[in-house]
Formats: structure tokens, sequence, C-alpha cells
């Protein structure tokens, strides 16, 4: 099963100035939900950068439990790859997406 949302016109400014609308759509199948949020970018329905900043979070995060799991002492390499994981969330962090400050003081004047 598919779900869609009501599209919302305007978006976040951390999606970007070309970002005109979204919409959130769920599926639903064997007992499990899933959904996205898409921005409608340069129109065309993509994944906008909030999105897709999420998904290669969940990724790395899902793997840095899968390798947590490994019990102590860890062999060498899943230790190397733990810290690997856990040194990318923190730079994935860093990275954001967010407003600049003069989109924030625009937008505020605007409101």
């Amino acid at each position: 099963m598919v779900m869609i949302d009501g599209v919302k016109d305007g978006c976040p400014c951390a999606e970007g100035p070309h970002c005109s609308a979204q919409v959130w759509v769920a599926t639903y199948k064997d007992g499990k939900n899933t959904g996205l949020m898409l921005s409608k970018i340069d129109d065309q329905w993509t994944l906008g950068y909030v999105q897709a900043w999420w998904l290669e979070f969940e990724a790395i995060r899902e793997e840095q439990r899968l390798l947590a799991r490994t019990p102590r002492p860890r062999p060498e390499a899943i230790q190397e790859a733990l810290d690997e994981a856990t040194a990318l969330l923190r730079l994935l962090w860093e990275e954001f997406p967010s407003c600049e400050e003069d989109e924030l003081q625009a937008r505020d004047k605007g409101s």
C-alpha cells in the first residue's frame, strides 16, 4: 500500500532556493512502514537535501550498531570499521543541511 500526503507549497530554507514544494510518501509492506519526504527541486520530485542526509545517517548508524554488537575483544578489523563509522557520523553531523545566516535573516524579515 502507498500513501501520499497532500503537497505542501514551499520548503524549509535548508532544502535550498530551488525547492518549491514537499510531500510525504509512505509505504506499508509486510508489516513495515517506510516513509520519505520528497522535495520538488527545479520542477523535479526528488529526495531533498535533508531527507538524503537522514538516509545516509541512518545507514551509517545501522552499520555502527551491527559492528558494536561484536563481543569484546573485537577483531582489529571490526574495531577499525566501528571507529570509522563513528568518525563518519561525527563528520556527517557537521554537514547537516541548514540555512545560511543571510537566508535566515531574509526569511525573518519577510514574516
